[in-house]
């Protein structure tokens, strides 16, 4: 168990619920843009917080300043998103409506998606299960 944990016991043992914590050093999120079908699809995994949303801000920017039709996040491998990634997807997703980009989410672990539903920005940008889906809806008809 990290240091500093402490089980519901006050022992090291972790509890039901316990915080996990990261280890010094590893990287909290990792970014990384690929495309499917001519769309590009930033992927990010891990937690987003105030410590990690630098280089997946920087990246969803560079994908953004190169005004595709399109760009789809895939969050579905985010365990934790914090208010600075809420405030990132919010600024991407007004930067994507001034530039006419079409923004699609994915999103399909639990926390992420009732994060967006209590927060209500599930109707402020599209939320899809699937890059498919994404891919799908971004496509004109």
């Amino acid at each position: 168990m990290p240091r500093g944990v402490r089980g519901p016991a006050g022992d090291d043992r972790p509890g039901e619920g316990a915080p996990a914590m990261r280890e010094p050093g590893s990287p909290a999120a990792t970014v990384r843009t690929t495309e499917q079908d001519g769309v590009p699809v930033t992927a990010v995994a891990g937690e987003i917080d105030a410590d990690s949303v630098a280089p997946v801000r920087a990246e969803v920017c560079a994908q953004l300043g190169r005004r595709p039709d399109a760009l789809v996040l895939d969050l579905c491998s985010v365990s934790f998103l914090g208010s600075a990634g809420l405030t990132m997807l919010l600024d991407a997703h007004h930067r994507a409506s001034r530039d006419g980009v079409s923004l699609a989410v994915v999103a399909g672990r639990r926390q992420v998606l009732r994060l967006l539903a209590v927060t209500e920005l599930d109707h402020v940008f599209a939320v899809h299960p699937t890059v498919s889906a994404a891919l799908a809806a971004t496509r004109p008809a």
